[in-house]
């Protein structure tokens, strides 16, 4: 999904592929396909999306385990559901909240991050699948033309990416290399970054999680809107929900006159 501009970066016709690449393997018949989080009533609450399945179906009661803790390993919240019997292939979405208390907000001012963790497991304590990411807690409004984060007004002061490395022509895939930019940019006054016609690498993401920078990913539209545009947003939307860094997630730009794309 990092398209347009990022073709700049690619001389050495890797085809994008110019990191590691790594392949996720279920410790059991079952996997974990998606776990995120958001705030709901205000700040006040976390609404947490599960979607687990099993290919070959799972014919007995398991439980799913969760935990929110600090990065020093201090547990926040945690909880456990039941889960009954999937068919073949069966998708199973789990949906619960749990109070914030103890989880410390996100934002420009104090990117404070925490770690959510998921485990799926049988009636016995196998371990089927299991998952971790680190976690922001951040809520942006919109409340008479102002933004707001976590009720606070905010100013976006941005500057525009066009997908330039200096001194390297590849991109970086180095988190160390994105947090020093961000610092810099942020030490001048920045709290946000527009990505022209391109999504930002997840080290890139993640940088901006720890530092505190505001970001604008974007990918390009057909004149046409077609099911490849659709495909693109939906794995833009995707892969960027999980950073409380990024801010808006965008179709596209200079599309005067494309009414169909729009």
């Amino acid at each position: 999904w990092i398209n347009s501009c990022a073709l700049r970066g690619y001389q050495g016709m890797s085809g994008g592929i110019y990191g590691d690449v790594s392949l996720h393997v279920s410790e059991g018949p079952g996997r974990i396909l998606s776990y995120y989080v958001y705030p709901e009533n205000g700040l006040s609450r976390l609404r947490w999306k599960t979607e687990i399945t099993a290919p070959q179906g799972f014919n007995s009661d398991s439980r799913f385990l969760w935990w929110v803790k600090s990065l020093e390993g201090e547990t926040l919240q945690s909880g456990t559901l039941p889960v009954r019997p999937l068919a073949t292939l069966e998708v199973l979405p789990l949906d619960w909240s749990c109070p914030t208390n103890g989880i410390k907000p996100w934002s420009i001012w104090e990117p404070n991050l925490h770690r959510i963790e998921v485990r799926w497991e049988d009636a016995r304590g196998n371990r089927l699948d299991a998952g971790s990411r680190t976690y922001g807690l951040r809520l942006l409004e919109s409340r008479e033309q102002r933004l707001y984060l976590n009720g606070r007004p905010i100013l976006l002061r941005g500057l525009c990416d066009m997908y330039f490395f200096a001194p390297y022509v590849h991109p970086p895939n180095d988190v160390e290399y994105f947090r020093h930019r961000l610092q810099r940019l942020k030490e001048v006054g920045f709290n946000y970054v527009r990505f022209h016609t391109w999504v930002p690498m997840e080290p890139y993401m993640q940088a901006a999680d720890e530092v505190g920078v505001l970001m604008g990913p974007e990918h390009s539209l057909t004149p046409n809107r077609n099911l490849l545009d659709d495909g693109r947003w939906a794995d833009m939307v995707r892969s960027c929900r999980y950073h409380p860094s990024v801010l808006i997630c965008s179709g596209g730009k200079e599309e005067v006159g494309q009414w169909g794309a729009m």
